[in-house]
């Protein structure tokens, strides 16, 4: 988590790069989300 200065303050985010995306991603076990995991690779 980082802190990042805005007009509001201090906030804190979550940064994700590219492969921690996909693999939260692929780690979803629901079927709905097959046909998408199929596109994303």
């Amino acid at each position: 988590m980082l802190e990042v200065e805005t007009i509001g303050g201090k906030q804190k985010m979550y940064c994700w790069n590219t492969e921690g995306i996909f693999r939260l991603i692929q780690s979803i076990p629901s079927p709905k989300a097959e046909p998408f995991k199929r596109w994303l690779a």
